[in-house]
């Protein structure tokens, strides 16, 4: 797959100016850019010790920037075609396959009804961004997993919300059960805990989907240039709906899953947010802040590197008040900048 970005020098300087902790991603990219003026050849390969799972970029790539990065450099001239809620609907599909008798709606309507039952309780932005995060909690772990965390961000969560969850977790732990007996699926049992078998076979599912779209979406339309980002891709230009489509049905079938497209697909545009991007990077750099994002982001850091039983295990480190707020605001300081 080739990238090919469009490099304004002046504005990646402004936005480093602002964004100092991407630096080094940035120059490392930079670096093969210029030795490669008409596109980089990229190629992905998993990092999983099976070979299986989710295919990384070799090298630097805009799959590696950030994505402020990355939109800084694709945004003007790349557009955005994501598999809409893709693990969900992967679950959602594959539930044909077993012997679990439960109906999911689509992922559309399963976020409107979570944020329904959270807008009683929270504001309407915070509901939109905690129903995306506990359909793919209640994929991972479960649903009371779930609705217990979401009970610790929001303590007055309904209990109808555990219902849709457990629903959810359910149907993910029947889907997993069925597809690690497929081979080309089947993850190795040393690499599998019990947190993280339902991910494993999901992203698996994903490569099956997301190799034959990309594919196939060559041989019908081969773009200038295509970013692949695990459940979607940047392109550019892209393709009439109908290629998109066409491409997809065959990766479905290719995958052994049902074809159904209606509302599969989400398709837009990246020069509005590169737009805003650029108004953000055009003002003055705040310098404190940029001081507070940096010192917290050591903070982060150094948490990064704890032992391996911590990290399965955060929450035990993270008790206190004080700690926890720190990290939401280096997470708010960082998308803010």
């Amino acid at each position: 797959m080739h990238e090919v970005h469009c490099i304004a020098h002046f504005a990646v300087a402004r936005y480093l100016h602002h964004n100092p902790a991407h630096t080094r991603a940035l120059q490392a990219y930079l670096a093969r850019a210029r030795a490669h003026p008409n596109g980089i050849a990229i190629g992905y390969t998993p990092r999983a010790s099976d070979g299986l799972g989710r295919k990384y970029a070799v090298g630097p790539s805009a799959q590696t920037l950030p994505r402020d990065a990355r939109l800084l450099l694709f945004g003007e001239t790349h557009w955005e075609v994501d598999l809409r809620g893709c693990f969900y609907e992967l679950v959602r599909r594959c539930l044909q396959r077993t012997d679990v008798h439960i109906v999911l709606p689509s992922i559309g309507h399963m976020r409107q009804r979570l944020v329904e039952h959270l807008g009683h309780v929270c504001p309407a932005a915070e509901a939109v961004i905690h129903a995306k995060r506990i359909i793919q909690h209640a994929l991972n772990n479960g649903g009371d997993e779930a609705y217990r965390g979401l009970r610790r961000l929001v303590p007055l969560a309904p209990n109808a919300i555990r219902d849709l969850l457990c629903s959810v977790g359910h149907a993910a732990a029947a889907v997993a059960a069925e597809w690690a007996r497929v081979p080309e699926c089947a993850r190795d049992p040393a690499m599998l805990t019990e947190r993280n078998t339902h991910f494993r076979i999901l992203e698996q599912l994903e490569v099956n989907v997301m190799v034959p779209f990309i594919e196939r979406l060559c041989e019908l339309k081969a773009p200038r240039s295509l970013i692949w980002l695990h459940d979607g891709i940047w392109i550019s230009p892209v393709p009439p709906t109908e290629v998109l489509e066409a491409a997809l049905s065959a990766a479905y079938q290719a995958a052994g899953l049902p074809e159904s497209l209606h509302d599969a697909l989400a398709v837009r545009s990246l020069a509005e947010d590169r737009a805003a991007l650029m108004q953000r990077i055009a003002a003055p750099v705040n310098e404190q802040t940029v001081q507070q994002a940096a010192k917290l982001r050591g903070i982060k850091r150094r948490a990064d590197m704890m032992p391996a039983f911590v990290a399965k295990r955060p929450r035990g480190l993270l008790q206190s008040e004080a700690v926890r707020s720190l990290f939401t605001y280096f997470n708010r300081t960082e998308r803010r900048h």
